[in-house]
């Protein structure tokens, strides 16, 4: 028999012990990095999850599913969980790509994640939609992404304007074992290539 036994607390009572703990100025919450491979490409597409609970069905955006709070990472409520995924229907003319930064070839998580689906008609991007992740608490939606890519064709000039504007967006987490700085300078790197 173990000398020392294994107590698992409950979310809300450790949360009461760390606020009674832990000095009252100058406390941080400590937030983990999104490392989800789907998670930015469900969100490029446009994606959306229906959840189920006691109080009934509810479907929400993607986008809208992470929070980054440092306590939960998602709008689940006690009791909820999620029952489908739906994505929309393929357009004719989409244009998806994925890019994962890791230390290793295989079965790691992402050190940094970029996913771009964009609607090409006539030669001339329609939609178009960036996320990187890895780099925070939830999946970043690069803003402006519309703007920049409307009407212009799926090049390498598009490919590095929405490069810099992602750069400009993303600042990594300083809390994982992988240089912020290197990772920063990396997302313009995978945006060219996911594009």
């Amino acid at each position: 028999m173990p000398r020392h036994a294994l107590h698992v607390l409950q979310p809300d009572v450790l949360l009461a012990l760390c606020a009674r703990l832990l000095p009252q100025e100058g406390r941080r919450r400590c937030v983990a990095a999104h490392s989800s491979d789907v998670a930015p490409v469900l969100i490029s597409l446009g994606a959306q999850v229906e959840i189920a609970g006691r109080a009934g069905r509810r479907s929400i955006a993607v986008d809208d599913f992470f929070v980054p709070d440092g306590i939960h990472n998602n709008v689940l409520k006690p009791g909820e969980l999620v029952v489908r995924v739906f994505l929309p229907a393929r357009a004719r003319g989409m244009r998806c790509g994925y890019q994962k930064l890791r230390p290793r070839g295989a079965i790691d998580f992402p050190m940094l994640s970029v996913a771009f689906a964009a609607r090409v008609e006539g030669g001339a991007c329609r939609e178009a939609a960036l996320v990187v992740s890895a780099i925070a608490a939830r999946p970043r939606v690069i803003h402006g992404v519309e703007a920049l890519a409307m009407g212009k064709p799926l090049d390498e000039n598009l490919a590095e304007a929405l490069a810099q504007a992602a750069y400009k967006q993303c600042h990594p987490l300083i809390n994982v074992p992988y240089d912020h700085d290197y990772r920063r300078e990396m997302v313009p790197v995978f945006v060219r290539r996911a594009v």
